[in-house]
């Protein structure tokens, strides 16, 4: 059986195993120096633009390389998505690089949220969100989930790590990540949820991103 086969065959309920579906280095600096830069697609690292599409071919290769060297049993679809790494792929906001020097690197999401990534100590944070207070939700313009661009090349992907023997999947923005991540800070959310119930949830409706 491929590790493909055996993913249907738990979801089946005919397999009673826990395979390894993903393996985390949230430092991507570590992730490099233990498997060797062959095995890491460019794609998780901020673009010139925001990431849209499918990996390119040299990068599915990459995500494949990583995905036997740590016996991972599926691989995401999409620049950017390997989940091991945070976020990232056609369902999910998208960053872009704004400025990258020895040991820090800031991008900005398609929300206008900007990322801090530093390496020595390693340490990231998000700030300026679009969102300071609930009641400024009137005013928050989304990215286009549906903008054909976002899924170019995506089924061709699919089929490559399938041929390969793997199971695919394809990441989303969560109810949770997607409001502390990109809009709305983490210890304001926290917060509403106690004082502001009502007018979170009108945030979690209109940020349902399909």
């Amino acid at each position: 059986m491929t590790k493909r086969d055996i993913i249907l065959s738990i979801l089946n309920h005919e397999e009673n195993i826990v395979p390894s579906w993903t393996m985390a280095f949230f430092n991507v600096q570590t992730a490099r120096r233990l498997l060797g830069e062959s095995k890491m697609p460019n794609d998780i690292d901020p673009q010139e633009e925001y990431k849209m599409g499918s990996s390119n071919k040299k990068d599915q290769i990459r995500k494949l390389k990583y995905a036997k060297v740590i016996d991972d049993f599926a691989i995401g679809v999409g620049k950017g998505a390997i989940f091991a790494f945070g976020h990232g792929g056609p369902g999910e906001f998208m960053d872009k690089l704004i400025k990258k020097e020895k040991n820090i690197c800031i991008s900005k999401y398609e929300t206008g949220v900007k990322k801090e990534v530093k390496y020595k100590p390693y340490f990231y944070q998000h700030y300026d969100y679009p969102l300071e207070t609930l009641s400024d939700i009137s005013d928050l313009i989304l990215p286009n989930a549906n903008d054909e661009k976002r899924y170019d090349g995506l089924e061709k992907e699919v089929k490559f790590y399938k041929n390969k023997g793997y199971f695919t999947y394809a990441n989303i923005n969560g109810f949770f990540s997607g409001i502390h991540y990109y809009l709305y800070p983490y210890d304001k959310l926290f917060m509403d949820m106690i004082l502001e119930k009502n007018m979170l949830k009108n945030l979690l409706n209109c940020t349902n991103f399909e």
